[in-house]
């Protein structure tokens, strides 16, 4: 409020690290529509902004399959999901697994699992082989 009354012009968020900018911005939609629920809405509008944002930078970066899995990975950051290191976890999470789902795996990880055969690629979808001369692709899997 204090921004947005035009007293307090910080150069840094009060942890330090972070730079003043969401802070200004939430000021300014104070100043434009002053309301309690304001701060959310625009925390809100910049959080789904980011989700194009993302997939822009990661298509200029990497190709549309580098966009499209940056953007899916901070979209569903807040989505229930497993996480598996080893060949062997993936097997026994999808073994396990009675619907349909989507994983993200490495190249060499496919070709290692057990059930890597039955993962269906999800065309357009894959990440090349980088400099570690492993790729990533999304795949689809049906029990």
């Amino acid at each position: 409020m204090r921004i947005a009354e035009g007293g307090f012009w910080p150069l840094a968020y009060k942890n330090g690290y972070n730079g003043p900018a969401m802070l200004y911005l939430t000021a300014l939609a104070l100043k434009l529509a002053p309301a309690v629920a304001t701060p959310r809405f625009v925390a809100l509008l910049v959080s789904s902004l980011t989700v194009p944002v993302t997939y822009g930078a990661g298509r200029a970066l990497g190709g549309r399959a580098a966009g499209t899995v940056a953007a899916l990975l901070l979209a569903l950051q807040g989505t229930p999901h497993e996480k598996a290191s080893t060949p062997g976890e993936i097997d026994e999470i999808l073994a396990a697994r009675t619907d349909r789902t989507c994983v993200i795996v490495s190249d060499a990880h496919h070709k290692a699992m057990r059930l890597g055969a039955r993962l269906a690629p999800v065309e357009g979808h894959a990440i090349g082989a980088g400099d570690d001369g492993d790729g990533y692709a999304l795949y689809r899997w049906t029990p």
